[in-house]
């Protein structure tokens, strides 16, 4: 990859701890509840009612809150076939929450529009989706961060979100539909449609991307060319959603792994939960950092065992090793 700027970088060490200079640009306020006055919210399974739906989330909060102690946020969607509670597991999100000082907001699907019988979207992101039932997602979105984010003292300017899969190709959605709220989001074998098929016609059938209003930086994952699933080819459609985020200035850190697609072969730290390093990446970019700034720009990314990450699309060296396994469908 690149060498890492060599000048002055004055966002070295930001993170959301860092209080916003003078004249930045903030985040704008969430949006009303769609339903009058929040119900109150609680750790765990919470029920909410949104537009007209009942909808349903689950909310992980860190232990032993400190007076004053101001959390960042990260919304988090599941895979096609996935559950929240099987979010929580895998990502060992209740460490990560507890560790790295974090609230998790896991939405659970709504489910329509089946791919194979049984086996229904979770979240709109094929061009067969219509604009409303895209609207209902959004606005379950804003809901949950309207609701959630100041009796649990969310940090409003580090609101981030993260998917896995189907939930990746929602988050770029929500990144583009959502981006005055959004300070950061990863992308976890996700990625936008487009007509380069090369191997996965289906690829066409998922929403394209649309340049946001606010410039977000991008963690981009992917499990190489063997990352096909449910006829979408995620190499290519991630190597898409880079090419518009470089286009439209975003920051782009690229992984690739070489394990399809399939959990991210990350090893476990001792304190840190397994995938510290991508939330980390969510708390190092609040949103008012300037449109392709980064505290990495000038030191490079930090120390982890992710050795097949760089800055930049197009820059990662592929990891080679041993995989945990195939994980499609997901």
């Amino acid at each position: 990859g690149p060498e890492p700027d060599t000048g002055p970088n004055p966002y070295a060490g930001v993170s959301c701890s860092t209080p916003p200079p003078k004249g930045a640009s903030l985040a704008d306020d969430p949006p009303p509840y769609s339903n009058g006055t929040c119900p109150v919210l609680k750790a765990g399974y919470n029920d909410l009612k949104s537009g007209a739906d009942q909808r349903r989330f689950l909310l992980i909060v860190p232990e032993n809150p400190q007076p004053n102690e101001v959390f960042p946020v990260i919304f988090m969607w599941h895979w096609l076939a996935g559950s929240p509670e099987e979010f929580l597991e895998a990502g060992e999100l209740q460490r990560g929450a507890d560790t790295q000082r974090v609230i998790a907001v896991l939405p659970a699907g709504k489910g329509d529009l089946p791919l194979f019988p049984d086996l229904p979207f979770p979240w709109p992101i094929l061009d067969t989706h219509s604009d409303a039932r895209r609207e209902e997602d959004y606005r379950y979105f804003d809901d949950m961060l309207a609701c959630g984010a100041e009796p649990f003292a969310g940090n409003g300017d580090c609101v981030s979100g993260v998917g896995i899969s189907a939930g990746a190709l929602f988050t770029a959605q929500l990144a583009v539909a959502r981006s005055q709220y959004l300070s950061s989001f990863a992308s976890l074998s996700g990625g936008i449609g487009s007509d380069r098929f090369e191997g996965a016609a289906a690829n066409r059938n998922v929403r394209r991307w649309s340049t946001p209003e606010h410039r977000l930086p991008a963690f981009v994952l992917w499990g190489g060319p063997e990352d096909i699933c449910v006829l979408i080819n995620f190499e290519v459609a991630s190597e898409d959603l880079e090419q518009h985020l470089t286009a439209d200035g975003h920051l782009v850190v690229e992984c690739v792994h070489n394990c399809g697609h399939a959990v991210p072969p990350v090893e476990a730290g001792d304190e840190l939960s397994r995938y510290a390093v991508i939330w980390r990446f969510l708390l190092d970019h609040p949103f008012w950092l300037p449109p392709g700034q980064s505290p990495y720009r000038a030191t490079g990314l930090p120390d982890s065992p992710m050795d097949w990450c760089a800055i930049g699309a197009g820059q990662a060296t592929m990891r080679s090793g041993v995989c945990e396994g195939p994980g499609c469908p997901s």
